[in-house]
């Protein structure tokens, strides 16, 4: 009886682990024999009909897919025979009670880590599918600018297995080799020759745009390195193929992308040391991501290249569309920093940039844009002599947001004590706060002279400063940003980018200002109110 018991137990847990083994395998997506990345071939009853590709391209995911079923595949194997083993040796046990014993506990254990694998991929499988079926994710890629073709509209559309509507991704569609093309995204030569100085060159008559005419226009040109006068490209229509209007030799790209274009480099075709590059004029060959950026919301760090080396900032605003009647008009501003990291902290020093900064000036190529030389100053209030500070551009990270049209900022309340509480003075208690109540969007408010309300005794300044400013509470509806400064002063905010003190950049109340490492030290503070939150 004891033999039956046993091998009944044997059999019930192979059948338990069979059907736990096939259920984890076939929970894998099943892969069409005929089926590829890109879609999924059809079968045919024909024999002499084309077979389907057997080439498929595999990627990460799919990859990581085979390693987690391969896994779970091997620890059901492993598993089967910890059970086995157990088996045999609970079988051969009689008279050995130690060796049963032993036998029990590992087929024990191979059930548990039966339960361990099934129980994990049931726990993951309810919490997200997706989580056992992992998948190439559908990116579409982000291209600017475009492409350039040496044939025209009807010359391409004649072309045999040939679609306008393709000819967005050249790269991966199989082309006559008549066909040639050039990708885009700055100005320069027109030659599609790859080699031009060994062959002959070939220049385009057609243009796929990934823009519109709002964001970016072509000027055309019939000699090199865009010289002469140059015939204005019909606005362009987006993601369509464009016909040129005349055969050009080289393209100039007039951009104009609303945001904050940073650059790591300075216009210096007119000679050193060079100006703030204007977008609508950019030199040949700067192309977006080398050379310049274009940001509509903020970075707590800015990417390679630009990390530390920032030279000139451009504003160019954007323009409210005709035909949508909510539309209106943003304007951006920035500040920069000195150090990486998000909103409400000591940020090091910080430099702001709107069009009434010293450093800034409107363009003459077009007045609604906004050219920034960073660091370019004042030496001093008494020298209207412009210098170049390289410590402004040593900044990791920036601040970007809109600025309303009319200033609507609710009143700021400072306090030397925490909370606000009311300062004590032997048995007498005074409301020791101060009020400000900013008039305009760009606000600077120099607490140097101001006395606290009842208290009577100046606010000071220093590190943990006994009368200096202890906490910070913003009363507006709207959103604002408010800017700390360890400094006092003038009230001429146009010339406040100094680099010399630290400033804290917050938008919201702080009860303690000893969390920002603030407490006692604003001598200074910024109001600025923007138009939606950052």
């Amino acid at each position: 009886m004891t033999k039956i018991y046993k091998l009944l137990i044997i059999i019930v847990s192979l059948c338990v682990f069979t059907g736990i083994t096939s259920t984890t395998i076939n929970a894998q997506p099943p892969v069409p024999e005929s089926s590829l990345e890109g879609g999924t071939y059809p079968t045919y009853d024909d024999p002499n009909a084309p077979a389907a590709p057997t080439s498929i391209n595999v990627y990460l995911p799919r990859f990581i897919s085979y390693i987690y079923y391969s896994a779970m595949a091997l620890g059901g194997t492993i598993t089967l025979l910890v059970i086995i083993m157990g088996g045999m040796r609970f079988l051969t046990s009689a008279g050995n009670p130690s060796t049963t014993t032993d036998a029990r506990n590992q087929i024990l254990s191979g059930f548990l880590g039966l339960i361990i694998i099934l129980g994990s991929y049931i726990i993951l499988n309810e919490l997200n599918s997706d989580l056992t079926d992992l998948q190439l994710p559908d990116i579409s890629p982000v291209r600017n600018g475009g492409i350039l073709y040496n044939k025209n509209y009807a010359e391409i559309q004649g072309m045999s297995g040939v679609s306008t509507d393709d000819l967005d991704l050249p790269e991966v569609i199989d082309l006559p080799e008549e066909l040639i093309y050039k990708a885009i995204s700055s100005s320069g030569s027109a030659n599609l020759n790859k080699d031009a100085a060994s062959q002959a060159a070939i220049y385009p008559r057609s243009f796929y745009s990934f823009e519109d005419s709002k964001t970016l226009k072509l000027e055309l040109y019939q000699k090199p390195d865009c010289k002469g006068d140059p015939v204005t490209q019909t606005p362009l229509v987006k993601d369509a193929l464009n016909q040129l209007d005349i055969i050009p030799q080289c393209i100039k790209m007039v951009w104009t992308v609303p945001g904050v274009w940073i650059f790591n480099k300075l216009d210096t075709r007119g000679g050193d040391p060079g100006v703030a590059p204007d977008p609508e004029d950019l030199p040949l060959r700067w192309s977006r991501g080398k050379d310049y950026l274009i940001l509509q919301t903020g970075q707590s760090g800015l990417p390679h290249g630009f990390n530390n080396n920032i030279a000139a900032i451009a504003i160019v605003p954007k323009k409210p569309n005709p035909n949508v009647l909510e539309d209106v008009e943003l304007n951006f501003a920035a500040i920069l920093h000195n150090t990486s990291g998000s909103t409400n902290q000591e940020k090091g020093w910080a430099n702001i940039y709107y069009e009434d900064m010293q450093e800034c000036n409107r363009s003459t190529k077009n007045s609604d844009e906004i050219l920034c030389r960073v660091g370019w100053r004042e030496t001093s209030k008494h020298d209207s002599t412009k210098k170049l500070f390289p410590k402004a551009t040593k900044a990791s990270s920036i601040t970007i947001f809109t600025i309303p049209d009319h200033a609507n900022m609710g009143e700021i309340q400072i306090c030397r004590e925490d909370i606000c509480d009311d300062h004590q003075v032997g048995s007498n208690f005074y409301s020791a706060d101060y009020i400000i109540n900013p008039d305009k969007n760009f606000y600077l408010k120099n607490l140097e002279g101001v006395d606290w309300d009842e208290y009577n005794k100046p606010i000071k300044m220093g590190r943990n400063a006994p009368d200096g400013v202890t906490a910070i509470y913003l009363n507006s509806i709207e959103p604002q940003i408010v800017l700390l400064y360890n400094k006092f002063y003038d009230d001429d905010i146009s010339k406040i980018n100094d680099n010399s003190t630290d400033v804290a950049i917050i938008n919201q109340s702080f009860p303690s200002l000893r969390i920002l490492s603030m407490n006692g030290k604003t001598g200074t503070i910024v109001a600025i109110g923007v138009r939606s939150e950052f």
